[in-house]
């Protein structure tokens, strides 16, 4: 681009933005700030915002342990939203991503969700990219997967619920969606990482994958052998307040004792489904809820269980915050 282009963009076209998505590199050519670390990222994000974009979108951060973060400025918020780096040199993920959070925001989503929708149609976009000629491959959507976009669109409803934070345990959470007839956890979709805390905060970290999780998948496919009309789970802390709010709202609960757990059982790492089996085998009805107190070293836990990662949400809204 001419210098004298870049002089028009800045001037006429960025003003006009609702929010504007520049990968790191263009974001250094648009502040002439260098984005070495996060200082420096936000003082680019603050320059091209006082341009007169009302949002500001630096995507492409690299980071740690293979991870790659966008860095959003609103007006009166600054966040990260991390997700796994595929090593892919490809053509088109900028457009896509662009694409996606216009398409997020005229459905009404906040910016918020719509970069974590766009983030997580980039990725999927990059993950399926194609080499068509002799030159890099490149990205293609493909028509999206029903249980993939219902979990999507529930946690991102979670991670907004006010004060959600304080159900978040020191393992941290995740949420899970079955398949119909799952065999095996690998037919579960779940985060690769965890949705974590971070101070008020509340952020996913990883990306949805079949196979991503493995104590509340094995939950739920527990529960689903003897309720194949349940095929969604998500694990909250325990607290003595949120059982107290799970009985008074009426929802069918469970529990076992992890005290009680055979020492064969502990060696063979199978806790969660000698658990879950012990807590379901005298129901005629699936449980809602499903609890244990912990045990030495070991965490308490609370597992909500539902048919969609909806209903699970409307369970939570009666005993969060």
């Amino acid at each position: 681009m001419e210098r004298t282009a870049l002089v028009d963009f800045q001037k006429y076209i960025v003003p006009l933005a609702t929010v504007i998505t520049p990968n790191k590199f263009e974001a250094e050519i648009l502040s002439k700030i260098r984005i070495n670390s996060k200082s420096n990222m936000e003082k680019s994000a603050k320059i091209i915002q006082r341009m007169g974009a009302k949002n500001v979108v630096i995507t492409g951060i690299e980071g740690k342990n293979n991870k790659i973060a966008d860095f959003i400025l609103e007006k009166n918020a600054k966040y990260t939203i991390s997700g796994e780096k595929i090593v892919n040199t490809n053509h088109g993920s900028g457009c896509n991503y662009a694409a996606a959070m216009i398409f997020a925001i005229s459905a009404n989503k906040t910016i918020r969700e719509s970069a974590r929708f766009a983030k997580e149609f980039t990725y999927n976009s990059i993950k399926n990219a194609k080499k068509i000629g002799k030159g890099v491959k490149i990205t293609e959507t493909k028509n999206p997967d029903k249980i993939h976009s219902e979990l999507s669109h529930a946690i991102n409803e979670f991670i907004e619920i006010k004060n959600i934070y304080k159900n978040i345990p020191e393992c941290q959470t995740n949420f899970v969606y079955s398949k119909q007839r799952p065999k095996s956890t690998k037919d579960i979709l779940g985060i690769s990482g965890r949705i974590v805390k971070a101070g008020k905060e509340v952020i996913v970290a990883g990306n949805l994958s079949y196979g991503g999780s493995k104590h509340v998948a094995t939950a739920l496919l527990t529960v689903n052998k003897k309720f194949p009309q349940i095929y969604s789970a998500i694990n909250i802390k325990f607290q003595n307040t949120t059982i107290t709010k799970i009985k008074k709202s009426k929802l069918k609960i469970s529990n076992y004792d992890r005290n009680q757990e055979p020492s064969n059982v502990k060696n063979n790492g199978s806790t969660i489904e000698w658990g879950i089996k012990n807590a379901i085998k005298n129901l005629k009805e699936p449980p809602d809820v499903i609890f244990h107190k912990g045990d030495f070293g070991k965490e308490p836990m609370i597992i909500l269980f539902g048919e969609t990662p909806k209903s699970i949400l409307k369970k939570l809204l009666k005993i969060s915050g």
